[in-house]
C-alpha cells in the first residue's frame, strides 16, 4: 500500500512537471470533481491533472492506480477529517496555475494516507 500511494504521488508530480502553466487549470470543467464522495472528486482532480500532462499513458496509469485505491480510498474517510478541505486546496492550486502549492497539496494528501495505512490495514483484515 506504501508503494503503491507512492507511485501515485509520483505520477501526480510527474504530470505537475509535464504540462504546461497555463494548462493547469484548464482540464477541470466536466470532469466530475463538483460530485460524489471527496475520493471520487479528489481522483476526478487526478485524472484532469494526469490529462493536462498530454500523454494518454499518464491518464491510462493514474486510473489504474485509482482503481486499485478505490476500496481503501472508501476506508480513508474513516481515519481522516478535512478531505473536503483537501479537495479544495487541490483545487485552488489547479485554477490558480501554482504549482508549488499544488505539489504542497499532493504530497500533504499522500503523506496523512501514509499515516494511517495501519488502520486502514486493518479496518480491510476486520472487514
Amino acid at each position: 500500500l506504501r508503494s503503491l500511494y507512492a507511485w501515485h504521488l509520483d505520477l501526480l508530480l510527474l504530470a505537475v512537471v509535464k504540462h504546461g502553466a497555463a494548462r493547469l487549470g484548464e482540464d477541470l470543467a466536466g470532469d466530475g470533481y463538483e460530485e460524489g464522495e471527496d475520493h471520487e472528486r479528489q481522483n476526478a482532480l487526478f485524472v484532469a491533472l494526469a490529462r493536462s500532462a498530454g500523454n494518454p499513458e499518464h491518464v491510462a496509469a493514474l486510473e489504474a492506480i485509482n482503481c486499485r485505491l478505490e476500496p481503501v480510498q472508501r476506508l480513508e474517510q474513516s481515519f481522516l477529517d478535512g478531505t473536503e478541505a483537501e479537495t479544495q486546496d487541490i483545487l485552488h492550486a489547479l485554477r490558480a496555475n501554482d504549482r508549488k502549492a499544488l505539489r504542497s497539496a499532493l504530497v500533504r494528501y499522500h503523506r496523512r494516507r501514509l499515516r494511517i495505512i495501519p488502520e486502514i490495514l486493518e479496518a480491510m483484515l476486520l472487514g
